[in-house]
């Protein structure tokens, strides 16, 4: 496996490309492609990997990628309460930086848009607030042609554009290698991590996976990422506490042990520096803001 180039199918009277996807646990490999994508989720809960970024996405999620910016979206299989999960499915909006002219990006009016998809090359995610406003922008997108799909297009990024509600998910000083080919361990180690964060992983064990030393290791997931391999791993590990501290199935030390923490001490610990609240908070500020 590697970073797999994505050819995006676009018809020859459209400048830009939306797509529907509905099919069991799909978004498995990592891929990328030289337009922008806009993704709102419409079902389906999982892990995604943005650059050098792990994020828990669910239902009403909306998420912007730049160019060439190396993502996938794992669907989880079952649902936090252990029941499957039978598809997952996604719109996204495909468009290059010349789909509308060499120059239209450049153009006094899209001065913020332009700064919005600069920003994307961070990959970006809405607030919820935010994405429930623009989600019916998208669906009315999927459903129309022409004109008015390119309407809804531009209402849609003037929306995102105006709005600070969205938070950049990849480092400030992450960039992407030029080749392609340099991905190849890096599919291999999230697929483990995917499978295996529950269990205890040493840097030997997921060095091997990828069939690196572990000093070659350490290095490579470094320039990488540019964090080290624990910090991904724990940040990858909260994301799964996040998804579980959603409902009250189960409890903080429960949740801490079921997304691979070895002790509630160090779940505490290490949520709180990644989240900077307590997982405790986190529940209840997400029922205060988020729970109707």
């Amino acid at each position: 496996m590697k970073a797999i180039l994505f050819k995006v199918t676009q018809k020859d009277n459209s400048s830009f490309h939306v797509q529907d996807n509905e099919t069991e646990h799909q978004y498995n490999e990592f891929h990328y492609h030289p337009e922008y994508q806009i993704s709102l989720i419409v079902s389906g809960t999982g892990v995604a990997s943005i650059g050098n970024a792990v994020d828990h996405f669910e239902a009403g999620d909306i998420y912007a990628i730049g160019p060439n910016v190396p993502h996938v979206f794992k669907h989880d299989a079952v649902n936090e309460g252990g029941k499957k999960q039978s598809e997952a499915r996604m719109i996204s909006i495909f468009f290059k930086d010349n789909s509308f002219g060499a120059r239209f990006f450049d153009l006094p009016e899209m001065a913020k848009v332009k700064e919005l998809l600069h920003g994307a090359s961070r990959g970006i995610k809405l607030y919820p607030a935010l994405s429930a406003n623009i989600a019916p922008v998208i669906h009315q997108m999927n459903q129309s042609s022409g004109s008015a799909r390119f309407v809804h297009l531009m209402d849609l990024l003037d929306k995102m554009a105006a709005s600070s509600q969205r938070r950049y998910l990849a480092s400030q000083y992450y960039g992407e290698p030029t080749n392609a080919d340099y991905y190849h361990p890096m599919s291999k180690i999230f697929d483990y991590i995917s499978e295996n964060f529950d269990k205890q992983i040493s840097l030997e064990e997921v060095a091997g996976v990828a069939n690196l030393s572990k000093y070659a290791f350490c290095r490579y997931f470094k320039r990488i990422t540019n964090k080290s391999f624990i910090t991904y791993l724990n940040e990858f590990r909260t994301g799964i506490a996040c998804k579980y501290l959603l409902t009250d199935s189960y409890s903080i030390a429960q949740i801490g042990f079921l997304s691979g923490f070895n002790n509630l001490s160090n779940f505490n610990r290490q949520f709180k520096k990644i989240m900077k609240v307590t997982p405790s908070r986190y529940r209840d500020l997400y029922k205060k803001y988020f729970e109707k």
